[in-house]
């Protein structure tokens, strides 16, 4: 049974079950697509071919340095898996990062790129970050362009003030991120919606695009509640281990203030 009879035999036996018109039915269904018959959001761990390398698998996205700390909030950490590769397959993308400071605390940062162990930099930019605390994104400068399949790992650094204005703590973000060819799972449709473009992403373990996707949901969609349920599942998935960061807000992105690479 393809797709579309699929839909319709929910909708029909809907009608039967509730004694709703089918015109009531598919009136109040407008919208629905193959994503929301999908019991939860599941993230897989990539195979990739044995001629290509892979990042390190570990959380890569822990910090370094010490910062005020704020019992309150979970420490500064990357939103990456916890236990798979991080993927992309873009050759600028976006990466996300809790920040649990706000503007009067750390007003700056760095953000720059190295090679896999950290010898060779490739640019430094200095990023402004949104006023209040949670997660942020950071978007690779459209400049810059990751060579397909190498691994490289990305450095995001705060300097936090101390009582003595003269001197400051620092601390970084480290994270690792490899840039592939889409597989084929990924050649989505153009009339697939922004859901379904999450799924598939995550599906076939391509990280950084499906965080991205759904962390423009949660800013831009009207869907609150279904993509809320769905960040939710996927920072709480065993091969993300994310679950202190389910409940932090997005914030927005942070402004690159001198997009000349050094």
């Amino acid at each position: 049974m393809n797709l579309r009879k699929y839909t319709w035999s929910i909708v029909v036996l809907l009608s039967l079950l509730t004694g709703l018109s089918l015109s009531s039915l598919a009136q109040a269904g407008e919208g629905w697509n193959r994503y929301n018959f999908q019991k939860q959001l599941r993230f897989e761990r990539p195979r990739l071919p044995r001629n290509i390398g892979s990042p390190p698998r570990g959380r890569g996205g822990g910090s370094r340095g010490d910062c005020p700390y704020r019992p309150e909030f979970p420490p500064m950490m990357a939103l990456v898996p916890g236990n798979a590769t991080k993927l992309t397959v873009r050759e600028s993308p976006t990466v996300w990062v809790y920040v649990p400071y706000t503007t009067d605390e750390v007003n700056q940062g760095k953000f720059y790129l190295q090679n896999e162990d950290g010898r060779q930099e490739f640019f430094r930019v200095d990023v402004q970050l949104p006023p209040t605390p949670g997660v942020v994104g950071i978007q690779f400068p459209s400049t810059y362009r990751l060579t397909l399949n190498q691994i490289y790992q990305w450095n995001f650094e705060i300097d936090c003030p101390t009582q003595d204005e003269t001197q400051s703590q620092r601390a970084i973000v480290i994270g690792f991120i490899q840039r592939i060819d889409p597989p084929e799972s990924i050649d989505v449709a153009p009339q697939e919606s922004s859901l379904d473009r999450v799924a598939f992403y995550a599906l076939a373990g391509i990280w950084h695009e499906a965080i991205d996707t759904l962390a423009n949901l949660k800013l831009n969609s009207d869907e609150s509640e279904l993509v809320e349920r769905e960040w939710n599942s996927l920072l709480r998935d065993e091969n993300i281990l994310l679950q202190e960061l389910a409940d932090a807000p997005i914030v927005g992105y942070v402004t690159i203030t001198n997009p000349q690479l050094e």
